[in-house]
């Protein structure tokens, strides 16, 4: 799983790191609360320069995390 690594750096500082397809630091993510009162959602960390895509699914959403609508156009 290429994302590992920058999902393991979204968990520990909110960085996401570099492209693990193009070495590109164009990267981003976000989540999307589908529970408002469990606070479960699903999100995705992505790269803005080739548009590679990880999804993210069923998962807990903390307030640290930043929440809005995840880009169309994603290659996942």
């Amino acid at each position: 799983m290429k994302w590992l690594k920058n999902l393991e750096l979204l968990s520990k500082n909110g960085e996401t790191g570099k492209c693990p397809f193009c070495n590109s630091d164009d990267t981003d993510y976000a989540v999307e609360v589908i529970d408002e009162k469990e606070m479960i959602g699903h999100g995705a960390i992505w790269c803005n320069e080739c548009k590679k895509a990880f999804h993210i699914s069923r998962m807990q959403v903390t307030e640290k995390l930043k929440k809005k609508s995840i880009p169309s156009g994603l290659n996942f």
